[in-house]
């Protein structure tokens, strides 16, 4: 906002996150990360999404990604910054799979081992 151009990696996350690591290490408490995310189509955001997943799994935090927009088309049709099911088209407003965050975000979801689903009886 103040015009000056930002660095956003992973030495950026790793400095930010700092209060938060030293924290749970301090009170021993699991910890999570929720509704983050980034505009889908914005200049170096899988990138940063990649460094900022790595970081999560690196400090052991769980984390749920904002937002998968609802079935409601008005809503769908005009507000899909953060659908990462339609790619880094700001233009796109359907699936346009695969695509580089989603890529990234698969990778992610792929190493985890628990799931509602192996506890269905």
């Amino acid at each position: 906002w103040d015009g000056i151009p930002d660095s956003f990696n992973r030495d950026w996350l790793e400095s930010y996150f700092q209060t938060i690591t030293e924290f749970r290490n301090d009170q021993d408490l699991a910890m999570g990360v929720n509704e983050y995310g980034i505009v889908r189509w914005i200049p170096g955001g899988s990138n940063f999404l990649d460094d900022q997943l790595a970081l999560f799994e690196d400090l052991g935090l769980n984390h749920a990604i904002w937002m998968w927009d609802p079935a409601w088309e008005p809503w769908t049709d005009e507000v899909n910054s953060m659908n990462y099911r339609f790619g880094t088209n700001p233009r796109n407003n359907s699936e346009d799979l695969p695509n580089p965050i989603m890529d990234i975000l698969i990778k992610y979801w792929s190493r985890n081992l628990h799931r509602p689903s192996n506890y269905l009886k």
